[in-house]
């Protein structure tokens, strides 16, 4: 009888010694990612767009937050890029609800819910501007159609698309839902305009950019609002003011006005315009 008791204790032992263990290797030894490792996307939307093209291509070549240079110690920070024979996809995520409203010449869309709205940065420009820099970057593929990017901008499934227009060839304003149905047609439409090689090499290349560590991450934050301090016509500084012909409600001004008049409106979401 003392034996089993004895054996019992024992094994109860090993069992606390070893959950002690793996909770001490979960909390204190966390596996660093290697370099050549794929991360995936942390942002809900992004991580669900990641898994839609992944559904459509197993095999898809797919860079996400890749930070492309653009000079002067800035970089353009861009969600999804998805790389297949028929060119670069440049994906740029909003993950919003309520009902969306815009037109691809407006400086910003709307967005409306039953009580509240609100405004955001044209994301059919700030997607081209993507693109331009991605071009930039990509230098030796920038000639007749060997680069061709497509322009998506993919909307949450709790957002609906009432009144968006846009006429650009390659561009395509979408609900998430509807990304599988574009993927195909985009692949039946376009030839094979990358080979294999190209799209590896162009990977290759583009998997750098999002190798960034949380420093870096860090510091392009810091450098995108030190960058919206500044007026976008003079660079001198932009303050607050108050209109006091509206309800005093605040909006930044220049601060060399009168000479300068630039405005804008404190709710704008203006880290989509620089980025």
């Amino acid at each position: 009888m003392e034996w089993i008791i004895i054996s019992a204790i024992t094994l109860f032992t090993v069992i606390g010694i070893s959950k002690k263990i793996r909770r001490a290797k979960s909390t204190n030894f966390i596996k660093p990612v290697e370099y050549d490792e794929i991360q995936y996307p942390s942002d809900i939307g992004e991580r669900s767009i990641y898994a839609e093209i992944k559904y459509f291509d197993n095999n898809a070549k797919i860079i996400h937050n890749a930070y492309i240079p653009i000079g002067n110690g800035y970089f353009s920070e861009i969600d999804l890029i998805y790389i297949n024979h028929c060119g670069i996809i440049v994906i740029e995520s909003k993950n919003y609800s309520g009902s969306i409203y815009g037109d691809e010449n407006r400086e910003y869309w709307s967005q409306y819910f039953k009580t509240k709205n609100g405004k955001f940065y044209n994301p059919i420009k700030q997607n081209q501007k993507h693109i331009n820099h991605l071009r930039r970057y990509l230098d030796r593929y920038d000639t007749g159609p060997y680069l061709k990017c497509h322009s998506v901008i993919v909307f949450g499934n709790m957002s609906e698309l009432r009144n968006v227009y846009f006429t650009s060839p390659d561009v395509y304003v979408i609900n998430e839902w509807n990304l599988n149905d574009l993927l195909c047609i985009l692949s039946e439409i376009n030839e094979h305009i990358l080979s294999e090689f190209q799209v590896n090499d162009i990977y290759q290349r583009l998997f750098l950019t999002s190798q960034r560590t949380d420093e870096f991450k860090m510091k392009h934050v810091a450098n995108v609002q030190e960058y919206l301090k500044l007026c976008p016509l003079c660079r001198n500084k932009l303050v607050e003011r108050v209109n006091t012909m509206s309800n005093s409600t605040m909006f930044y001004g220049c601060s060399a006005f009168p000479r300068c008049k630039y405005t804008r409106s404190i709710e704008y979401n203006q880290y989509s315009r620089y980025n």
